[in-house]
């Protein structure tokens, strides 16, 4: 059941994007995962990242955190520098 929820929310909107607008559905912005560390959270996105001929980031907040003020900016502007789109974030 959960699959099928996810891949309704991740890939459907990538790939049906004209019946969603035809229908005047809103394409979802995103689904959050979460849980313990280990249980295939990441696979999960990678996996669907694959389905849907995306591609994929994986970022964590450690790397984008800096005490200094424009510093986390720069980070995420060079995270995004690639002009690639769309793409799976995590």
């Amino acid at each position: 059941m959960y699959a099928v929820t996810c891949m309704q929310c991740v890939e459907w909107p990538l790939k049906y994007s004209q019946a969603y607008s035809a229908l005047g559905l809103r394409l979802t912005h995103g689904i959050m995962l979460h849980g313990p560390p280990g249980c295939a959270k990441t696979s999960l996105v990678r996996a669907a990242a694959a389905s849907c001929h995306v591609n994929f980031l994986a970022v964590s907040g450690a790397q984008l955190y800096s005490p200094y003020l424009g510093e986390a900016e720069k980070k995420i502007a060079e995270v995004y520098s690639d002009d690639i789109s769309p793409v799976y974030h995590y």
